[in-house]
């Protein structure tokens, strides 16, 4: 017996035979040594299995079978259950899977079915952190921790494993070692080994072992005949191409030679390579954990796989609450949702409301609810910069309204109306539309798009604004933008509690509310109320099916507390509400039936959701109503054919009013008067107060007078008298002065009670914390309850960047201590799976640079250039502040941070919801449903609550009294939920999490709290623990004037001796010492300690050799902690004295004499007891622990002073609260130690950062202290080195990955200079002169061309045209580098072709990884066995054919002519012995190892004869060859095959990639390019001009002209052929356009009559040339210009004399230019006599212009002018022109003489008739009734009129010269504008101030007046000062209370407003008058006069108080003032 594996065949001897397999070792083991084969475990076929590490056994096991396990756990676990009996192919016999994971039930896979726990499972899904899902033909289970498996629902299963496990897993798979050898690990068989891990599974009968001596599969040779089983045949060929999928290299189209192994369905296509992660109509997840590269299988050619078939994205379904719908489906809630490609778009939403419900509870337009208890009249809403509409509502408490009926009334004043709606339904109305809609609710509808509905009874209102009011409105209800952060800003800030909110919205200062009182929940008073408990009606099943749509959990809080609040009739309010919610999603709800409390119908009438009382009434059918089917509400109705009788009230209301409380007196301090209401309006209530001046609000008419102190005519605030300017802002309780800032996030100052700002772009925070509890960017908080991975954060765009998180139970109790974050940001990973705070360094990818490190109580990450940072209390919570570059980026739990509150629930298929569980399902990663109710847990256990409320009250406390600012309710709330949650364990930990969360949001808001406690959440002295105890000084106890001292310099230990006892020694010594816990951590339970330096922290005491102590300083290592770590000995030698054992040396003791220090081994001597024996003193100045202590701080920055980062500043942002060390100031925190050092004794001097990148690849990660170097270049999935190539040069790189470089041999290689071209090293084309396709693709085709001609310029055309380099259009790109060209075409052929060698490498890189196979000289598809084949397909074999194959891609011209090349033989058969002389020579030599000279002989001299008489082209062949090596080689010589151009000198092995020119001379930089060569470069001293130019210039020559030549400072040239355009080189090297200087230019003298001097322009000319005109000789005649043409006057260059043309250019058709290619250009055309241009666009012209000879002139022909290409001749008409001119009025007369070509010149001049035209100043000519408007200094303006008479003087047409003077018709008010129209003579009046004309006449205006009740402003605009005139707005005013109040109607205004005039009366002031005694006596006692007076003064006051009437604004005021009650004679 052999026990040969894998069918080898035992042979004689116990020897196996495998060669049939190709097996290794002596049994035939066959382990896969495949480079990249990436740690894969694969079992299939039943019987076949391969490790981890590689190694492949067949067992023909029948059992279940551990295919892998955690050797130390028996979780996770993965086992395979093979077929018990199997007589069929092994592959078409069952097998299944089981899978075990911790505290889960078994996962059970059997084909594609999923169970668990005899459940079906649905796919998608998550099971704990496992994701499970069907991709193509697989089941893929994976975790974003570290595995994943693929299962092919058949029997193969391929399971993968991460790093991070390796050598960890037990079973079939091996243990991942990376060791082959060992896998096999129990015994040599594998019968033993795989027989070990069966398993028996409890369902069924025992199975048998394998025999050791089983059979294989195969017995002879002959049982290899597959012919008969193709289904096993290919199932091996598919195990082997799924093999190279699973590692990233797919065998393309390999079933193409397989057909009947391709078994996909209709409409699916099978490719070898799919991405795991594929697109699907569902969210696309993230690719999770340890993916398996690429899968093979059936999958849908560019559509996505949906529910098993193939369908376009674009027919996606949306899903919405579990239910998909089709592509268009439109569902109704709130707005029209669409579906469109599988997301959910929403129309505008115009069903925005603001609700009120039972007096308490608000919830803003844009979503915010808060309690608002207060009993004052607020201001609902109102619109923001008008007064168009303003909502009050008047809140009375229960007991009010009970006993002293005062009742609320809501006050709504919409365009000057006046509505009031009060409790009992009353209406008291203007005129807008007001009716009784139904028995529950009255409703109001205006124009202005304002509709309410008041349910005076239940307390509700609800305020609808359409769209148009979206960002308008202030209020109670928010301001309607979106975002409810910004809802609670009454004065412009954001307030921070909805008290401070409402009181700012207060339109009574009378009326006081207070702030900052806990809210106390009304059912605390009542436990078990009764109304209370009907709320869980919510919960159940009346209510489910909204439940999806609407979480009821806050409405069953706020239900709760209204029952408990006021009884029944606030339960059926609250169930109402949540009703009518559910009834805008299409949900109707009937509850009233259910609860008896809330049946309302009375006389016969019905309940309806949705009714209308609208012509149902017995009074509708005497009047005609006007009913609008929309308006509907819930109510009661009468049944069909009844009506409602509204006197018997059978199938109605009484209206009053509420009374007037009486006036009373008072005392008011100075400045202010006592209002006693005796006229029964204004008062205390109506007092204006600097909150009522800043929100614009006026008093309502019917407010009832409250007597008091007012301030007339200030404004009062906070009891005080104001002017208004004075009026302070009020923001988080705290008021600023007018002119203070407030730095927040946007910049403001305080002005008139009102902030203004200015914003700037802000980062924002989102938090998470405890197992639920969320508030987004944006600012909305909500709960989502879930055990699934979430996404915190998703990035949309690059980089990419997201943050999942999971709650995680660890107490398997159900409470959740702690979150498990993923990081990616990038790159780069971060996992945090425990709450260390660090995150194991194996799975930090390459990517992001980023910072780690712990402050406080949190983990801070933080990525500098992402601007993101997350803070994690190692705990539940998590802070992330995202930069604001972030802002509309973002998605997830945390919202979309676009400063829009109310669609942060969007979903992951942008689907806006309002359950927060349907929301946070969408962002779970795989499947994840939760239930739509999430349990509250205080509600649930009574017990827990007194503990709960007791411990959160804490918040309430003064305590947190500074932050009250901050809202406490969702804190507070959320502080119940968590501690009542928390009664399994971990009470503590729920309770401050939640408090932390509160002081954390004060902390960001500036205020810090000292909230811990040694009782609360404290705890800081684990740090201190680690200090030790001391400083003590070791005093010996044989000599207590000597201790253990140190020298700080030589770190020595030496006896210390005091002269008396408490004397400091000299500085420089150390003599205090700490005792700290021991360094070695010793079992046994004596105590161990270390001695730490009290001076010198980081420094021990430690024994070293020969026992002599020494101070070092502490590194890790366990052999430092054995030299430093002592038992220490309490009396072991003398009572009270303590001694140090070595722990390490047991028996060796400190000791110390007065002459030695030392370690010294035990003796029974008195000597040795006395000196190892110590008193420990304490003689330290200042206590250690307050110069290095640990203390608590609530909210400090997260930086401080530590090694790595001394001065505390590499942070700027959270604060965050923890222990922090208290360092002296020249000390900082050593993170290793945890200890206050001096810098220079850091335990690393400079700590990187957490991630420090050394290179691209490789970063050095801080982990525990230790710096682990993580390079990627190590772990590429490819051979990264660079492949030999042969002849074909050097390898090409073809990826941009710089770690992991992919290689290719170039595809071909041309060498221009050589005419050859080579395919794989071997096969070489040669050709001569020619055309040749090179490559050709189906859509491009390169051609090279081959022509004997000198060396030159190269240059660039595109179509035949000139391009400037770089070159890019249509993904053709082309480049000069200096060095060679760059050329990428878009089929994807890459050209580098070298300027010195005229090498030329070619590589095709296939867009888009389809490649298709190439044609032509440089082919094919990457096999050379093909690369000479034909354009028929046909392959040339033979080199004799070599002609053949070259003529087959030639391209054929017109020249015949053959230069073809002779092929000669090979040096077999020729003589190579010239060519082999010349490589051997010296030169050459260090190459023959890379290119051999027979090799290059054969192949290259004996096949091309051209070579012998070239011999510089062959041996430049070779060198270029070799250069390909990097071999560098210096062989030409000055007089030996070396040319170089002017400036330029040779230079060998350049490997520079770039040449410095004098474009990039200020920023070049030397780059090493791919390989070396040999090239002219520019000689020392010089660069290159341009990498395009063939010039070497200097430095200073480096401007460049229009024809691209180099030019030196101060140079001027002109860069026009035709006109004048004049450059000058400047010192820099740029270049300016200059004018040109043309004083130089002389004036001629003109003498002759009728001459002018003329400025002719010259072709190519800067500078005009002045000459003198005759003229006379000019064309007279202008033509008559009609229907509104004008007359255009121009000159020709070639003539003095004007040119007329007559033209309307306002009547040109519109033309535009059209585009023209690079190869065409625009020709302008005129038509004959018009002013019109068109527009031609043409091809070149082909014909060139002809050079004529010495005698002709160039002429064209005049019909083809206005062609694109006109045509030429030469013309040999020489004719002479006349030298003579004649003087005005005479005309030079010519004959023609007979026989004579050109005319006869007379020297004569005749007399000719002067035109019948108009000569306006010798030069322009006028037609009879043309004008001409010339323009002269000033305002006139002259027109000249030529008349229809002649001028006898002159002899031409007279002329009449007007001028008008445009500025005399501007009026007094007006300043004159010229006019910017040439044929316009006056310009216009522009007005600077207004005149306003009525009957009276016109007058000046001012800045505004009143007239006609219409307001008039004078407004400049862009056209001057005009009037603007609008209505005057006047307040509400009510005629019929003025008049009871004893007032008078008056009007103001001008009489467009009325104001009440109180009557006036005459006012009896009492006064004291009287004479009393005086006198002057004198005293002889004084000797002197004594004086004595006494007064008429009063002896009593008391306070009256009057009306005043202010006739200024018509307003009434009080006005108080004292006056006697008696008079007396008094002293003075």
């Amino acid at each position: 017996y052999c026990g040969c594996l894998n069918g080898g065949w035992c042979q004689e001897g116990g020897v196996c035979d495998c060669a049939q397999f190709q097996a290794l070792g002596d049994r035939c083991q066959i382990p896969n040594q495949g480079q990249d084969r990436d740690g894969i475990c694969r079992s299939w076929g039943q019987h076949h299995y391969e490790t981890f590490d590689g190694i492949y056994f067949y067992f023909p096991g029948t059992c279940s079978y551990i295919l892998a396990q955690d050797c130390h756990s028996a979780t996770p676990q993965y086992t395979v259950h093979n077929s018990r009996v199997c007589d069929g192919s092994v592959y078409s016999c069952p097998r299944a899977l089981s899978l075990f994971f911790p505290n889960e039930e078994e996962i059970h896979i059997s084909g594609y079915r999923v169970h668990q726990g005899g459940r079906r499972l649905s796919l998608p899904q998550t099971v704990g952190s496992v994701f499970i899902e069907r991709l193509a033909d697989y089941l893929l289970v994976k975790s974003v921790f570290g595995f994943s498996l693929a299962w092919d629902g058949g029997s193969g299963v391929y399971l993968k494993m991460s790093e991070e496990h390796q050598g960890a897993p037990c079973g079939l798979c091996g243990n991942f070692n990376h060791i082959a050898g060992d896998d096999l690990t129990t015994a040599r068989e594998p019968a033993v080994f795989a027989n070990s891990w069966a398993v028996d599974l409890p369902h069924e009968r025992a199975c048998h072992s394998v025999d050791l001596d089983f059979n294989g599969p195969c017995h002879s040779e002959s049982d290899m005949d597959v012919s008969d089983d193709e289904e096993t045949f290919c199932r091996a060929l598919v195990e082997y191409t799924r093999a190279c999928s699973h590692v990233g290299y797919p065998v393309r189209e390999w079933r193409d030679s397989f057909p009947s192994c391709d078994g996909c369905e209709e409409s699916f296509v099978y490719r070898d390579c799919i991405s795991c992660c594929p697109p699907t109509c569902t969210f696309e997840k993230e690719c999770l954990g340890t993916n398996l590269h690429c899968l093979d299988g059936c999958y849908c050619p560019d559509l996505i796989l949906q529910n098993g078939t193939c369908i376009a994205v674009s027919q996606c379904p949306c899903v919405y609450h579990g239910t998909s719908y089709v592509q268009g489906h439109v569902l109704q809630q709130g707005c029209s949702i669409v579906c469109m490609g599988g997301v959910w778009n929403c129309t505008e939403n115009n069903c925005t409301e603001c609700s009120v419900v039972g007096d308490v509870f608000v919830t803003t337009f844009d979503g915010r609810m808060f309690l608002q208890p207060g009993a004052c009249q607020y201001v609902l809403a109102k619109s923001r910069s008008s007064s168009r509409f303003t909502v009050t509502l008047q809140y009375t408490t229960c007991a009010e309204v009970e006993h002293t009926r005062k009742h609320t009334h809501q006050f709504c004043n919409v365009l000057s109306r006046q509505i009031t709606l009060t409790r009992e339904g009353e209406v008291i109305l203007g005129t807008v539309e007001v009716r009784k809609l139904t028995s529950v609710f009255t409703q109001l509808r205006s124009g202005i798009g304002l509709r309410l509905h008041y349910d005076g009874r239940g307390g509700r209102v609800y305020v609808q604004l359409d769209s148009h009011w979206r960002g308008q409105t202030l209020g109670l209800c928010g301001t309607f933008n979106g975002n409810l952060r910004d809802d609670f800003s009454p004065a412009g800030m954001i307030e921070g509690t909805p008290q401070l909110h409402a009181n700012a919205w207060k339109v009574s200062s009378a009326c006081v509310a207070p702030v900052n009182l806990p809210i106390i929940d009304p059912c605390e008073m009542n436990q078990h109320n009764f109304y209370a408990s009907h709320c869980e009606v919510l919960l159940g099943s009346v209510f489910a099916p909204c439940h999806g749509y609407i979480s009821p959990n806050i409405y069953q809080q706020q239900c709760r507390y209204q029952a408990c609040r006021c009884g029944s009739s606030c339960l059926c309010t609250a169930l109402a509400h949540y009703t009518y919610l559910c009834s805008k999603h299409g949900v109707d709800i009937h509850f009233r039936s259910q609860v008896s409390e809330c049946v309302v119908c009375l006389g016969g009438m019905l309940y309806h959701s949705c009714v209308s009382s609208c012509g149902r009434s017995c009074r509708a059918l005497s009047s005609t109503e006007t009913c609008n089917p929309d308006d509907c509400a819930e109510g009661c109705g009468c049944p069909d054919g009844s009506y409602y009788d509204d006197v018997r009230q059978r199938c109605c209301h009484c209206y009053s009013m509420g009374g007037v409380s009486q006036p009373g007196e008072g005392e008011c301090p100075e400045g202010k008067v006592y209002h006693s209401c005796t006229e029964q309006r204004g008062g205390v209530a109506c007092a204006p107060t600097c909150r009522n001046l800043m929100l614009n609000l006026t008093c309502p008419p019917n407010t009832p007078c409250i007597p008091g102190c007012v301030c007339p005519p200030l404004v009062l605030h906070q009891g005080e008298c104001y002017y208004p300017e004075n009026c302070p802002c009020a923001w988080l309780g705290l008021e600023y002065l007018p002119g203070q800032t407030v730095e927040t996030s946007c910049y403001k100052v305080c002005h008139r009670g009102y902030f203004n700002c200015s914003y700037s772009p802000c980062p924002a925070v989102c938090t998470v914390y405890s197992d639920r509890h969320y508030h987004t960017f944006d600012g909305l908080e909500y709960d989502y309850h879930s055990d699934c991975q979430v996404y915190l954060l998703k990035s949309a765009g690059e980089p990419e960047v997201s943050i999942v998180a999971q709650n995680k139970d660890c107490y398997e109790s159900g409470i959740v201590c702690m979150k498990i974050l993923v990081i990616h940001v990038g790159l780069t990973k971060i996992y945090f799976t425990d709450n260390s705070g660090n995150p194991p360094s194996t799975v930090v990818g390459r990517g992001s640079e980023f910072e780690l490190w712990k402050a406080g109580y949190y983990t801070v990450v933080h990525f500098s250039s992402q601007d993101l940072t997350i803070l994690w209390d190692r705990k539940t919570t998590v802070h992330i502040r995202a930069g604001p570059q972030w802002k509309g980026l973002l998605s997830g739990l945390c919202g979309n941070f676009d400063s829009v509150t109310v669609n942060d629930m969007t979903t992951s298929s942008h689907m806006e919801v309002n359950n927060a569980q349907t929301f946070g399902d969408s962002w779970a990663l795989g499947q994840c449903e939760s239930d739509y109710l999430v349990e509250r847990p205080c509600e649930g256990d009574l017990g827990r609550q007194p503990y709960a409320k007791r411990e959160c009250a804490l918040l309430y406390s003064d305590v947190f009294a500074p932050c009250h600012n901050v809202d406490v309710a969702w804190f507070y709330r959320n502080c119940l939920t968590d501690t009542c949650n928390c009664n399994r364990g971990g009470d503590c930990e729920c309770l401050c999490t939640s408090i932390a969360a509160y002081a954390h949001k004060c902390c960001q808001q500036g205020v810090t709290i000292h909230w811990r406690s040694p009782s609360v959440c404290y705890d800081c002295e684990y740090y201190n623990q680690e200090l030790g105890d001391g400083p003590f000084s070791l005093v010996s106890a044989a000599y207590n004037d000597t201790m253990f001292g140190v020298n700080r310099t030589s770190s020595s230990v030496f006896p210390l001796v005091r002269e008396r006892p408490g004397q400091l020694p000299p500085p420089g010594l150390l003599f205090n010492f700490m005792i700290t816990a021991g360094l070695q951590k010793d079992r046994a339970s004596v105590p161990v300690v270390s001695l730490e330096s009290a001076e010198r922290p980081n420094y021990f005491l430690v024994v070293s050799g020969r026992s002599r102590l020494q101070l070092e300083h502490w590194s890790r290592g366990a052999e430092f902690s054995r030299r430093a770590t002592f038992i220490q000995h309490q009396g072991l030698f003398l009572p009270g004295h303590t001694s140090f054992e070595l722990v390490g040396q047991p028996g060796i003791f400190l000791t110390l004499t007065r002459t030695a220090a030392r370690a010294q081994r035990y003796d029974t001597s008195e000597g040795f007891k006395a000196s190892s024996s110590f008193s420990l003193e304490s003689t330290f100045v200042i206590p250690y622990r307050m110069m290095c202590e640990w203390r608590y701080q609530p909210c400090a920055s997260p930086c401080v002073h530590t090694c790595s980062d001394p001065d505390a500043t590499r942070c700027q942002f959270l604060p965050v609260e923890g222990c922090f060390p208290r360092c002296p100031k020249n000390m900082v925190l050593d993170e290793v130690t945890r200890r206050c050092v001096y810098t220079e004794d850091c335990e690393y001097s400079q700590i990187p950062p957490y991630s420090y990148r050394i290179d691209e690849c490789a970063e050095l990660i801080c982990f525990n202290g230790e710096l682990l170097l993580h390079n990627s270049s190590l772990h590429c999935r490819y051979n990264t080195t660079p492949p030999q190539c042969s002849l074909l040069g050097l390898p090409i790189l073809v990826n941009t990955d710089p770690c992991c470089p992919q290689w290719q041999c170039p595809r071909c290689t041309v060498m221009s200079d050589l005419r050859m071209i080579t395919f794989d090293g071997n096969n070489v084309a040669l050709y001569d002169n020619g055309s040749y396709i090179l490559v050709n693709l189906p859509r491009e085709t390169i051609i090279g061309t081959v022509e004997k001609c000198p060396t030159s310029q190269v240059t660039v055309t595109v179509n035949y045209r000139p391009a400037r380099l770089p070159f890019s259009r249509h993904s053709l790109y082309v480049e000069d580098t200096g060095s060679m060209y760059l050329i990428h075409t878009p089929g994807g052929i890459s050209i580098q072709w070298y300027h010195s060698t005229g090498i030329m490498v070619l590589q095709y890189i296939a867009p888009n990884n389809t490649s298709v196979p190439t044609r032509g000289l440089c082919c094919c598809d990457g096999n050379p066995e093909d690369d000479l084949k034909l354009p028929n397909g046909t392959v040339v074999r033979e080199v004799g054919d070599m002609m053949l194959f070259l003529q087959a891609w030639r391209v054929h011209t017109t020249d015949e002519t053959e230069h073809m090349r002779r092929v000669g033989d090979n040096c077999t058969t020729g003589d190579c012995s010239t060519c082999l002389s010349m490589l051997r020579q010296r030169a050459f030599t260090p190459c023959h190892s890379k290119v051999p000279p027979e090799q290059f002989c054969d192949i290259m001299w004996a096949g091309d004869l051209h070579y012998k008489d070239h011999q510089c082209d062959f041996l430049a062949a070779y060198v270029a060859v070799c250069y390909t090596h990097q071999v560098c080689i210096s062989w030409r010589r000055h007089n030996f095959c070396l040319r170089c151009p002017p400036g330029k000198e040779y230079q060998p092995c350049v490997s520079t990639c770039t040449s410095r020119t004098c474009l990039n001379r200020e920023y070049y930089e030397e780059t090493t390019c791919s390989f070396i060569r040999e090239e002219c470069v520019c000689r020392s001293g010089t660069i290159l001009h341009r990498a395009d130019s063939p010039y070497c210039v200097t430095e200073d020559r480096c401007c460049t002209d229009n024809d691209g030549n180099p030019r030196s400072p101060g140079e001027v040239w002109n860069g026009s052929a035709r006109g004048c355009c004049l450059y000058k080189c400047m010192e820099n090297g740029s270049v300016v356009a200059v004018e040109p200087d043309c004083n130089s230019v002389p004036t001629p003298l003109c003498e002759r009559e009728g001459e002018y001097v003329l400025d002719v322009l010259e072709e190519g000319a800067c500078c005009p040339k002045k000459i003198c005109c005759n003229m006379t000789i000019c064309d007279s005649d202008a033509p008559p210009c009609d229907n509104g043409n004008r007359l255009v006057i121009g000159y020709s260059t070639m003539s003095c004399c004007p040119e007329y043309r007559c033209c309307d250019p306002m009547a040109c058709p519109p033309i535009s230019a059209p585009d023209c290619r690079e190869d065409q250009f625009l020709v302008e055309v005129r038509g004959q006599k018009s002013c019109c241009y068109s527009y031609l666009v043409c091809e070149s012209c082909i014909e060139p212009i002809p050079t004529c000879s010495h005698g002709e002139i160039l002429a064209v022909d005049l019909n083809t002018t206005n062609s694109c290409c006109p045509q030429y001749h030469c013309d040999a008409n020489l004719c002479p022109e006349s030298s003579v001119s004649c003087a005005p009025g005479l005309s030079l007369v010519q004959t023609s003489v007979p026989g004579h070509c050109c005319p006869q010149h007379h020297f004569m001049c005749a007399c000719a008739e002067k035109a019948e035209v108009c000569l306006f100043q010798g030069v322009t000519v006028l037609g009879p009734g043309q004008s001409l408007v010339q323009y002269f200094e000033g305002e006139l303006c002259y027109t000249v009129q030529c008349l229809h008479h002649k001028d006898p003087d002159s002899g031409f047409y007279a002329m009449e010269i007007t001028s008008v003077n445009c500025s005399q018709k501007c009026g007094p008010h007006q300043v004159y504008v010229s006019s910017t129209d040439p044929q316009v003579c006056c310009g216009s009046c522009k007005n600077i101030s207004c005149t306003f004309t009525n009957e009276n006449g016109t007058t000046e205006a001012g800045s505004s007046w009143v007239e006609n009740c219409t307001r008039y402003d004078c407004m400049e605009t862009a056209v001057g000062a005009v009037i603007l005139a609008s209505g005057v707005v006047c307040p509400p005013f009510n005629d019929t209370e003025c008049i009871q109040n004893g007032g008078v109607v008056q009007s103001y205004v001008d009489g467009c407003c009325r104001t009440c005039i109180l009557l006036l009366f005459q006012v009896t002031v009492y006064s004291c008058d009287g004479k009393c005694p005086s006198a002057t006596i004198f005293n002889f006692n004084i000797n002197s006069h004594a004086r004595f007076c006494k007064c008429c003064r009063e002896s009593g006051l008391q306070t009256r108080s009057v009306t005043l009437y202010c006739s200024r604004n018509a307003t009434v005021v009080e006005y108080n003032f004292q006056e006697p009650l008696d008079c007396s004679c008094q002293w003075n």
